[in-house]
């Protein structure tokens, strides 16, 4: 797992609370894969999709 990857778990763990809801749908697939991922590693989805869509925002916006 690269660093960047396993930073993003560990802020995770820690938790924040200031959230928003936001509907998002997935393919099934793509679902249970994550669900089982964060499962293992004990942290929520939301989270977990809140920090990727971050990063990714924060990598466009630097091009």
């Amino acid at each position: 797992m690269k660093k960047a990857a396993k930073s993003i778990l560990k802020d995770l763990k820690q938790g924040k609370d200031k959230k928003d809801r936001v509907m998002l749908y997935l393919d099934r697939d793509v679902r249970m894969q994550l669900k089982q991922f964060c499962s293992g590693e004990e942290i929520r989805m939301s989270d977990l999709v809140q920090r990727l869509i971050e990063k990714f925002l924060t990598e466009i916006n630097e091009r």
